[in-house]
């Protein structure tokens, strides 16, 4: 029996399994013990709630990660544009290497985008009247620290999904690895419960999951 199987297989297999154990259990009592059955079909309910609950964290990882992307391509182009207007306006090297001027840009990495930024904040601190020369406007410099905060609590975000994402699935999979567990113990009551009746065996068999 794979351990692969996806949830929505392993619950199928696990109520058609219950329903044939429920009319067999004078035979299978005898190799299982009580409780199997009950055991199974909580950990069925726990395994249908869970499900859901694992697709929607992903589902919102991927949505805080299109976010985020989106906000980091926005504020790397507003950086950018800052660093360009500043070389065209001829700055002072102070200026330019306080800007940042220089120093590699990834687009894509969240830390690179937030210190690129950091760079532009301090340097309008630093060097205002340089800045405004150039055309950078104070309310471009409030547009980098709001894009900034922005991509910031957006990655916070997106972090705390992961740890959602994995805990719900981590938690998923051990009731399916559990529910597997109590499946192959009925399965094999079964194989010995039934060795005459062959017909009825083929139907046990027949619910493995896949």
């Amino acid at each position: 029996m794979s351990t692969r199987s996806k949830p929505e297989a392993v619950v199928r297999s696990a109520l058609q399994l219950l329903e044939l154990a429920e009319k067999d259990w004078a035979e299978l009592e005898p190799r299982l013990g009580a409780g199997t059955l009950t055991v199974l079909r909580v950990d069925v309910d726990e395994l249908r709630a869970k499900a859901p609950g694992a697709v929607a964290a992903r589902q919102l990882k991927m949505a805080a990660t299109a976010t985020q992307e989106s906000a980091a391509t926005t504020l790397s182009a507003l950086v950018q544009g800052i660093r360009t207007a500043s070389r065209c306006a001829q700055l002072d090297p102070e200026v330019l290497r306080a800007l940042g001027v220089g120093r590699r840009l990834y687009a894509t990495v969240v830390k690179s985008v937030v210190e690129a930024a950091e760079h532009v904040e301090q340097a309008y601190r630093e060097f205002p009247d340089a800045l405004r020369g150039a055309g950078v406007l104070p309310a471009d410099l409030e547009r980098v620290t709001a894009l900034r905060a922005r991509l910031q609590s957006v990655d916070e975000a997106q972090e705390q999904g992961k740890v959602s994402s994995k805990e719900k699935t981590a938690s998923r999979d051990l009731t399916k690895r559990r529910a597997l567990a109590t499946i192959g113990r009925v399965l094999a009551a079964a194989e010995l419960a039934f060795l005459d009746n062959p017909e009825r065996l083929a139907m046990y068999r027949a619910v493995l999951p896949k």
